[in-house]
């Protein structure tokens, strides 16, 4: 069963993902998750068009890289920790794969990694990556340009939205 729970005590439950959607006609969709130190990791999404699910007609299939340094969060009162990043999405339709994205990251050992690019392919077409850069300093977390490699680039830029004051001004 997927749910993002305390790795010690499987029942403090935080959030409970989404697992299956049923519409009235029959047609249905599946969410598929596999649990790592008590975070769960989307692995597929299934679309069926036929009431018995015996013929799924679409699967989008996500694979992950498990990184060597994890980001820890106790937003949820108790620990979790994220040890993976997304490495490729996969389009597949009655069994045969038609579009895949792969994702590459700066540093994927970095507790906090920057996705760098996404390339696509497309039957036996690859089609150009669209690349990301981010900013420098207290920016390095933030986007700075998205280039297509088709002509197209956009720039980001930031201003402060919160400013800090000591006592003294």
């Amino acid at each position: 069963i997927a749910r993002m729970a305390d790795p010690n005590d499987m029942t403090r439950v935080y959030a409970w993902p989404l697992q299956e959607e049923q519409e009235l006609i029959g047609h249905s969709v599946r969410y598929t998750y596999y649990l790592d130190g008590g975070q769960p990791y989307l692995s597929d999404i299934t679309y069926w068009f036929d009431a018995d699910k015996m013929n799924p007609m679409y699967t989008i299939r996500f694979d992950y890289i498990t990184k060597s340094a994890s980001l820890t969060s106790y937003r949820t009162q108790f620990e979790i920790t994220t040890w993976k990043l997304l490495r490729s999405i996969s389009l597949i339709v009655w069994w045969k794969t038609i579009r895949g994205y792969d994702f590459t990251y700066d540093d994927p050992d970095n507790p906090i990694s920057h996705l760098t690019s996404i390339a696509e392919a497309a039957e036996n077409m690859s089609l150009p990556s669209v690349d990301f850069s981010y900013g420098e300093g207290q920016y390095s977390h933030l986007i700075h340009a998205i280039d297509n490699n088709r002509g197209w680039i956009a720039h980001f830029s930031y201003s402060p939205s919160t400013q800090y004051v000591t006592h003294s001004g």
